[in-house]
């Protein structure tokens, strides 16, 4: 048994529980976007309405909102954008839904006992800042338009710097109430290392009480900006329909 401890505290993961959260987190993230793909009309004026109010105070008009595909606001004298499901904070919330939900458990149970806590904590706060952040979005990219600044490729780049700041905000919380997201990926790199490696011996990986000292700088220096990196580059992917 492979043991990494972070913060005097021992983790290991089951090999098991490593491919179902690599198989199950984007499918349950999928479903979920379908879901909320389907209820869209009940959905949306949830951020529409304050991203709109947002709007309204910068702009320094009140501005009306239609619907029939989709939902549109409109600027008396000015211009109008509608809303499709990618204006919406709800695939980052699917995406944080599954990823919390399937993160492999400790199976050195030491604070197993705060995991549904720890997990709700994960999703709730960066759901939050990312819903505010979503609608401060919406209302500068619908202002610097009403200003007369092109709206592509600003709008391209503000959903890039809002998609930063959700994987930032994401990675951040679970570095504080759950991270066994980020170690549990370590186990599984050192698993992999060992079956590889020629000089290592079943009789190593036996020893539980030979646990690998991970320190907090190469948590935040190495493993953070690489989650955050690939954690956005693949965001960005998705949302230019590369994949």
């Amino acid at each position: 048994m492979i043991n990494l401890e972070y913060k005097r505290k021992n983790y290991s993961f089951s090999s098991k529980s490593s491919i179902i959260f690599i198989v199950f987190c984007p499918l349950i993230a999928f479903l979920i976007v379908l879901t909320t793909r389907f209820f869209w009309s009940y959905l949306d004026p949830l951020y529409i309405y304050p991203a709109t109010f947002i709007t309204n105070l910068l702009v320094g008009k009140p501005s009306v909102i239609t619907q029939d595909r989709y939902f549109h606001l409109h600027i008396p004298d000015s211009i109008g954008v509608y809303f499709s499901y990618g204006c919406s904070p709800y695939p980052a919330f699917a995406l944080f839904v599954a990823i919390t939900l399937m993160t492999p458990l400790n199976t050195i149970k030491e604070d197993n006992n705060t995991t549904v806590k720890r997990k709700f904590l994960t999703f709730i706060v960066p759901s939050i800042i990312v819903f505010v952040v979503n609608s401060f979005r919406i209302a500068l990219t619908i202002y610097l338009y009403h200003i007369g600044t092109p709206y592509y490729p600003m709008h391209d780049i503000l959903e890039y710097i809002t998609t930063f700041i959700t994987v930032f905000t994401f990675f951040i919380c679970s570095y504080y109430w759950l991270p066994e997201i980020i170690i549990s990926g370590m186990w599984s790199i050192e698993i992999i290392k060992y079956k590889i490696s020629k000089n290592s011996s079943a009789q190593n990986i036996n020893q539980p009480n030979q646990a690998k000292k991970i320190k907090t700088t190469y948590i935040l220096a190495v493993w953070m900006p690489v989650c955050i990196f690939i954690g956005t580059s693949l965001s960005i992917l998705v949302y230019l329909k590369v994949f």
